[in-house]
C-alpha cells in the first residue's frame, strides 16, 4: 500500500496503520518501505492476522469491480 505523505517513515519503520472501511476499521501492522521523501511511502503488511487479510482482499476486490 502507498501512503501520500510529505512526512514518510524510514525504511524499516515498523507501525499500525487504521484503514477506515464499512462496518469496523482494519487496524494493520506494517513495516515502512520505498519511502520517496516529500511524496510518501510504500507499506509491507506484516503478520496480518488471516480475519483481517480477508477483510483487505474484499475491500480491494469491491474497488476492483
Amino acid at each position: 500500500m502507498f501512503i501520500d505523505t510529505i512526512h514518510p517513515r524510514p525504511d524499516g519503520t515498523e507501525m499500525e496503520v487504521t484503514i477506515e472501511a464499512e462496518g469496523e476499521p482494519i487496524c494493520v501492522p506494517c513495516v515502512s518501505c520505498d519511502h520517496e521523501p516529500g511524496s510518501g511511502m510504500g507499506l509491507e503488511f506484516v503478520r496480518l492476522p488471516e480475519a483481517e487479510r480477508n477483510r483487505i482482499r474484499e475491500l480491494i476486490a469491491r474497488f476492483n469491480s
